[in-house]
């Protein structure tokens, strides 16, 4: 027997040039694939999208055949085909041949195909060959007048499931793929008699199992295999015992069985007869190193694989394969195909679960998959496109066709991936530009406005309105008088300039828009207006955003400190003109900086906030409140002739702030200071009167804080005062004048200096040493207390480090840290460098934070826990004067109690001082923690501590705090009263 390796054996169609067909389907792919069919055979296809458009295209064209498909949105197959039905009687026309094309071949819709008037039905998908015959029974072979064909069904040609060895001669190789390589017929029949047994006996296992679905899978792959090699009957009797197995009918496998085996065998035999075919193989062809695009081929059919693989090589493309589905997972990753043909069922993991877990992953989600499988019902198209495919076919397969589909799907991956770049950059532009237009022919009152400006108006779709009362009821109410003038003043000539308006959305919301208008003459003194409108609401908004942050506090929302000077003008500029009294109100919150200090800086925000309502709240009407900044707030008041309004305004002020409510589980009553100031008695300009405010704030707390008091010209010098102590600190931290001095402390038991406590002053050039009290509050209100804290570390440990060579190994330096201080986020990192700098290790520094805070919360405790595992040791300065006293000891990660002198200085006289004192003492040496008694006067003071067990001293009965060089004689004294005092007190 030779095989005929060569084109096909059809019959050439008579003339098809000129022929023209109408392709009714509204899948792309569909048209794609049915248009590129009737190319190939010499075709001219037209394109319909549905129904109606197949209606009209058939009424406007001569067609020699139409191609219906059955259901599509809108107008289906089924009523386009009555509609054309009735027009041809209408016009007395022969009836034009409708082929149906469906999946469904169920007897139903055959019934509705025929009751439409439709001439036969075509299977979906179909093959070149099928849509061949189909045009060549009708449009070739049926003579005028002979119905003999009609409602008949397309069908493939029905040969008998038995194989006959002379078949694969009938149904050549090379025609069946599209291939020309007469090698690559010796290369399948190769392949198929090693795979072809295997696959046999692997069903005849499965089926001695009982297990169908191992029959179906084994059934569906040999059926491909089979096909592939143009043994079409021996396909269509496998594709029977798949049929069997998936319908769950064992006895008729079993039926079937031997026959299949008898004709496998013969198939064999068939396969093992041509030397020839041996001899015309040959090596992988080159073009397997194709630089096209890269495909990725998954099926569990080798034989498919072979042949599929050449066939798409000879087309210019890279092919890679795997042959199930995790190996195509890797393969994807590895060589990130352009797209992936995918066998539907496959042992294990099916290519639906596959092309699924592709669209799930990021990084292959855009890839196509095309499916490819012997699969034959729509269900496995539906699933196919619910796990991700971009396309779904049945073998056996036309290569041709295939690459059409391929070169289709990549070249809609690319119009895809251009589209959606251009989709975006007209995003862009069009959220950057929000135009819409309307157009008013004013002679035929037709009013039509664009799809942008109807979608602002959230309408489907609106081209026209009836006339321009049509765009008024658009129109926010409050904005109709205002439009309809301009659109009057516009058909006069005067088209003005762009104004603002809303319109109504039909969800309820307002669109922001700005409009301007063009007159445009038409011939018959017709005119037409056109108008731009564009959707301005996010730039408003914005503008809105900006405006709230210049003029407006972002914490509380009060007008902030730009907006009040603008204001301040504009009503002293009236006052002036109109003789009127105008007072500005001076706030500021009483000890708010303790509120920080003590509970944080997050509850003095929700402080803040709080007071800015309540000062709403108490203010008129007319009247305006502002935040200068900080705790700093202003009123502007209008006045009576009497002057009495502002105090009336500060008095509810005082009255609402101070209301007690809660913060961080703390019952607090917030008190304000109120300075007024009046216009123009007191000052009569911005300036000025903020000037003489401000003094009569600070009259207010001198007098005894949470009142209210007027302006009085000694206040001015007082705040003259202050504004020349602000320069010269900033003078004497821009030329160093400030100096360290240390006080001792000395350990009660051996009389000795252990540590000392680095203290600032002031070095005034003038005045000499300026104690602490007189400008660290100026300091903190500057916000220079920060700069000046990283100072006296690096000094402190500077001057330890030379105490420590010159022998005092043993002592250490004490340094208070504000809680500002222990907030800062390289703390650590400033104070190890500090160390290092001065060759101290962390054991030798310790840092002093006063009880009220450690209050600030679990921040600060994480930090002062963070230092202690960095091994500088901790100590709590003015023990037993904050919120949480002896309570805050059990989460405090602390070495070192410093009680506060106010303890110390009234014990000789108040017992019930020395009683407190004595439970500290208690608590202390029971938690572990060394005492350190501050203020110590005199001997008898000393001489309690020292009873009460205390265990260090500080204070002015040892030294007050001295420079460096004068304190170094006194680390090596030995203090004999303190000897005294213990011999005494052993005895």
């Amino acid at each position: 027997m030779t095989a005929t390796i060569g084109s096909e054996r059809v019959s050439a169609p008579e003339r098809p040039e000129g022929r023209r067909v109408l392709v009714v389907e509204d899948s792309l792919l569909n048209q794609e694939v049915a248009s590129g069919m009737l190319r190939l055979l010499g075709y001219q296809a037209d394109l319909a999208q549905d129904g109606r458009e197949a209606v009209e295209a058939v009424q406007r064209n001569d067609y020699d055949l139409v191609l219906m498909d059955c259901h599509m949105p809108g107008m289906d197959g089924f009523t386009a085909t009555r509609l054309i039905r009735a027009w041809e009687a209408e016009q007395k026309r022969a009836p034009l041949p409708i082929i149906a094309l469906t999946a469904d071949a169920s007897a139903d819709t055959g019934q509705r195909c025929q009751d439409a008037g439709m001439d036969a039905r075509m299977g979906k998908p179909f093959t070149r060959e099928s849509l061949r015959r189909t045009l060549d029974t009708w449009l070739h072979r049926r003579k005028p007048g002979d119905d003999s064909g009609m409602h008949a069904t397309v069908a493939e040609d029905s040969d008998p499931l038995a194989f006959a060895p002379d078949s694969l001669e009938e149904t050549p190789f090379s025609g069946a793929l599209g291939v020309e390589d007469p090698s690559m017929f010796g290369k399948l029949a190769a392949l198929l008699r090693q795979e072809a047994p295997k696959l046999l006996d692997k069903l005849s296992r499965a089926l001695h199992r009982g297990d169908l679905d191992g029959v179906r899978l084994a059934a569906h792959t040999l059926k491909s295999s089979c096909a592939h090699i143009g043994a079409a009957h021996l396909s269509e009797r496998v594709r029977r015992m798949e049929q069997l197995a998936q319908a769950g009918s064992r006895d008729g496998l079993e039926r079937d069985m031997p026959g299949l085996e008898a004709d496998m065998a013969r198939f064999m035999e068939a396969l093992a007869g041509p030397a020839a075919w041996e001899e015309t193989r040959s090596p992988e062809n080159a073009a397997a190193s194709s630089d096209g695009e890269i495909l990725l081929m998954v099926d569990d059919d080798p034989a498919f694989r072979l042949v599929t693989a050449e066939a798409l090589r000879r087309e210019g493309f890279r092919v890679e394969q795997a042959a199930n589905g995790p190996d195509a997972l890797a393969l994807v990753k590895q060589v990130r195909p352009d797209l992936v043909l995918m066998d539907a069922l496959m042992e294990g993991m099916d290519g639906f679960e596959v092309c699924q877990r592709l669209k799930e992953d990021v990084r292959a989600a855009d890839i196509p998959v095309l499916m490819v499988t012997g699969l034959e019902d729509a269900e496995a198209a539906q699933r196919a496109f619910a796990a991700g495919a971009s396309g779904f076919t049945s073998k056996p397969l036309s290569y041709p066709i295939l690459t059409q589909r391929i070169r289709f799907l990549l070249r809609a991956r690319q119009n895809e991936k251009a589209l959606l770049e251009r989709q975006l950059q007209l995003e862009s532009a069009q959220r950057l530009a929000h135009l819409g237009y309307w157009r008013w022919d004013t002679h035929r009152d037709v009013f039509e406005i664009s799809q942008e400006l109807a979608a602002m108006c959230g309408l489907q779709s609106s081209p026209s309105l009836p006339g321009y009362e049509g765009l008024l009821t658009l129109v926010n109410n409050a904005d109709r008088k205002r439009l309809e003038l301009v659109l009057e003043k516009a058909r006069n000539g005067d088209t003005g300039q762009p104004i603002d308006f809303h319109l109504k959305s039909v969800s309820g919301s307002r669109v922001h828009v700005q409009q301007a208008i063009e007159l445009q003459q038409e011939g018959a003194g017709s005119q037409v207006l056109l108008g731009v409108v564009q959707d301005v609401t996010h730039i408003r908004a914005m503008e809105n955003q900006l405006r709230n942050l210049a003029f407006y506090d972002s914490l509380t929302g009060l007008p902030n400190r730009v907006l009040f000077f603008s204001r301040l003008e504009e009503i002293l500029s009236s006052a002036r003109r109109h003789n009127e009294l105008v007072s500005l109100l001076f706030l500021d919150l009483d000890s708010f900086k303790d509120v920080n200090d003590s509970l944080g800086h997050d509850v003095g925000d929700q402080l803040l906030q709080e007071v800015a309502r309540r000062l709403e709240d108490a203010i008129r009407d007319e009247d305006l409140v502002v935040r200068l900044g900080g705790d700093e707030f202003c009123i502007l008041a209008s006045e009576s002739e009497d002057g009495l309004d502002a105090a009336e305004v500060a008095s509810r002020c005082i009255a609402r702030v101070n209301e007690p409510f809660e913060l961080k589980h703390q019952r607090i009553r917030p008190q304000v200071s109120v300075g007024i100031a009046r216009f123009p008695e007191d000052a009569d300009t911005p300036m000025g009167l903020l000037k003489a405010a401000d003094s009569a704030m600070y009259a207010a707390k001198e007098a005894g804080k949470n009142r209210y008091a007027y302006y009085r010209v000694e206040m001015t010098r007082a705040a003259e005062q202050r504004l020349a102590l602000e320069q010269e600190i900033r003078n004497a931290i821009q030329h160093d004048e400030f100096v360290l001095h240390y006080q001792p402390q000395v350990d009660l038991d051996s009389g000795c200096c252990v540590g000392v406590e680095a203290l600032v002053r002031w070095q005034h050039p003038e005045r000499g040493i300026v104690a602490p009290d007189d400008f660290i509050p100026m300091v903190e209100r500057m916000g220079l207390i920060d700069a000046l804290g990283h100072w006296v570390v690096r000094e402190a440990c500077q001057q330890m480090g030379r105490w420590s060579r010159a022998g005092h190994d043993k002592l250490k330096v004490a340094v208070n840290f504000s809680p500002r201080q222990l907030a800062e986020a390289n703390l650590q990192e400033q104070l190890q460098a500090a160390l290092d700098a001065a060759g101290l290790s962390p054991g030798q520094f310790q840092v002093e934070v006063t009880e009220s805070a450690v209050q600030e919360g679990r921040e600060l405790i994480k930090v002062l826990q963070d230092l202690r595992a960095l091994g500088v040791q901790i100590a709590i300065d003015d023990f037993g004067t904050g919120y949480s006293a002896l309570g805050s000891l059990k989460k405090l990660p602390i070495d070192t109690l410093k009680i506060d002198r106010s303890f110390v200085s009234d014990m000789l006289s108040d017992k019930h001082d020395t009683i407190v004192l004595g439970t500290i003492v208690g608590l202390a040496h029971a938690m572990q923690y060394c005492l350190v008694a501050e203020g110590a006067e005199d001997l008898d003071q000393v001489k309690v501590l020292h009873a009460l067990g205390v265990d260090m001293v500080q204070g002015y009965y040892l030294s007050r705090p001295v420079p460096p060089e004068e304190l170094t004689p006194l680390l090596d004294k030995d203090f004999h009263a303190l000897r005294a005092v213990k011999a005494e007190s052993d005895e």
